[in-house]
């Protein structure tokens, strides 16, 4: 009993938690998030950009060996925090990636051809990720894009959604509606419920079987490239 009423309490000061921080997105008031940071990386550069506005941190990759350390640096540095909806993904307090309206929109537009080479672009940022960190690592062609548990791979679906793999056991940064503590807060079940389908929703994607430093930075390369990709082309 004292279980049941502990979640009732939290699941309570959570959501009025997080009204207070955040009252809304456009078009969607019902819907809130906690205060994030923008997050990409610059595939030419192997560089992360993590920021907001005029407060982004640049963390080359060469750097760092796991992505909680990206988390903890950016995190204690002053800056601006809000949810910019213009920028294609944020990261969260808790470490999620936030997936925002305008990158499903630019993924949704692209055609077959173009999702490809995206998706090429993403896989290679994995590749050089991993390989950064375990240099001993040999990666083999027939281990990259196909569906496989143990391959390296992204596949771009419809309405913007998409996951990223790595090395390992179905390792991979998938979208997950079901986080225990999420950075989205849905008033609405139902919009919960459409939140794969709608792309002016936007999306929480967190780690799943990613247990080695490298398994997650890569695939946190990957996504980010994604989003670098996205932002580039939008600016051009």
């Amino acid at each position: 009993m004292l279980v049941f009423l502990f979640a009732f309490l939290f699941n309570q000061h959570y959501n009025r938690f997080v009204k207070e921080l955040e009252p809304g997105l456009p078009g969607h008031p019902e819907v809130s998030m906690f205060p994030s940071r923008s997050f990409y990386l610059d595939p030419k550069k192997q560089e992360f950009i993590v920021g907001n506005s005029n407060t982004s941190q640049i963390i080359k990759l060469s750097d760092v060996n796991d992505i909680f350390e990206i988390e903890r640096q950016s995190w204690q540095v002053e800056a601006d925090i809000g949810i910019d909806t213009l920028e294609m993904l944020l990261i969260t307090p808790m470490g999620s990636l936030v997936v925002m309206p305008p990158l499903r929109k630019w993924l949704n537009n692209l055609s077959s051809r173009e999702k490809g080479e995206v998706s090429r672009k993403a896989e290679d940022a994995i590749v050089s990720t991993y390989k950064a960190i375990n240099p001993r690592i040999k990666i083999s062609k027939y281990q990259l894009h196909h569906y496989d548990a143990h391959a390296i791979s992204v596949f771009i679906y419809d309405h913007g959604i998409f996951t990223v793999q790595t090395l390992g056991e179905y390792a991979v940064l998938g979208m997950n509606s079901q986080l225990q503590l999420p950075a989205i807060n849905y008033r609405d079940p139902k919009l919960r419920e459409a939140g794969e389908s709608d792309i002016s929703l936007p999306a929480e994607y967190s780690l799943h079987n990613a247990d080695l430093p490298e398994q997650r930075l890569s695939l946190y390369a990957g996504i980010g490239t994604i989003a670098w990709l996205a932002k580039t082309a939008s600016s051009s």
